[in-house]
């Protein structure tokens, strides 16, 4: 299988067209598209159709794949030290058999494309990772560059990193200490990312509801994950206020006050009994008032279980 050199991503919007529609403005796929579609669920598919169609802007990346950028030159140098014939590579490379499938693998083989490397940084967490801990996201988007080049093997480059309490990031350790797992081809798998690609392309132009229904999604999930994060908050606060005689705090970021438990006695209207027991009193006090009950919108995301795959 053989494949060819396009544009450079230094060329950032030639390189991003080409990454959406071919020339003639068909739709295709990339390699970590591919392993988006392979590990998403339906507001994923959504979400990149809308994006290819221009439907809505394209996600630009976060400080996390803004700092694996700035690490990719120097941590690509450190690979070529150990493997001379990997260089870095910056261009987006189309597979000549199925131009719909593309990729821009972070380093390509001189003396043949039989080898990839792929650059990724990740959080320090106290050890490195084995093969059997690489992401399964990270792992399917090597497959399909090794489907997009014809490789037969792809390197996983890792630098792991520290966050540091200011903001910011540090490397762990420099890539003098390297951290590559070889990943062997799997032509297997290949043939349902193929698969899984082929039906993508096949869904045609979102619905606008998809599109919203995306966005709800990614914010749903970002609501439920800040009010987890809260009330673990909430739950460590009260546990360390519980602990303080004077049940008060005060800092330059907010107060706590931790109020007594009381018991008291509280005078409430039964009116189910008074029916029962007065039934005719009762109905000399009732009135019948029209009211208009507004219906409900209900929206479910998708959950794991129904994603498209």
């Amino acid at each position: 299988m053989s494949f060819t050199y396009s544009v450079d991503s230094a060329d950032e919007a030639a390189w991003h067209a080409a990454r959406a529609h071919t020339e003639d403005g068909q739709m295709v796929v990339t390699a970590s598209e591919v392993a988006m579609l392979a590990n998403g669920g339906t507001s994923t598919w959504a979400s990149l159709r809308a994006e290819k169609s221009g439907a809505k802007s394209r996600w630009t990346g976060n400080e996390y794949t803004i700092w694996g950028h700035q690490r990719e030159p120097d941590i690509a140098a450190s690979v070529t030290a150990l493997y001379p014939h990997l260089v870095h590579n910056t261009r987006l490379v189309i597979n000549d058999e199925q131009p719909w499938l593309r990729g821009t693998p972070d380093m390509i083989g001189t003396d043949s494309a039989a080898t990839l490397c792929q650059i990724k940084t990740a959080l320090w967490r106290g050890e490195k990772w084995d093969s059997a801990h690489v992401p399964k996201s990270y792992v399917d988007q090597m497959q399909a560059e090794m489907l997009v080049t014809g490789a037969t093997v792809n390197l996983l480059a890792v630098e792991f990193y520290d966050e540091l309490d200011t903001g910011g990031f540090v490397p762990h350790f420099l890539f003098d200490d390297p951290h590559i797992i070889a990943i062997e081809r799997d032509d297997e798998r290949i043939a349902e990312l193929v698969a899984i690609a082929e039906q993508f392309l096949a869904m045609g132009e979102p619905d606008t509801l998809d599109i919203f229904l995306a966005d709800y999604a990614r914010a749903d999930a970002r609501e439920k994950a800040a009010k987890a994060e809260k009330e673990e908050a909430r739950k460590l606060i009260a546990k360390e206020i519980a602990e303080r005689p004077s049940g008060k705090y005060v800092g330059d970021l907010g107060s706590v006050t931790q109020g007594k438990d009381k018991t008291e006695t509280v005078t409430v209207f039964d009116e189910a009994r008074f029916k029962e027991k007065a039934p005719k009193t009762w109905a000399k006090y009732v009135e019948e008032k029209e009211k208009t009950t507004k219906g409900r919108l209900t929206i479910t995301p998708a959950k794991k279980g129904n994603e498209a795959v």
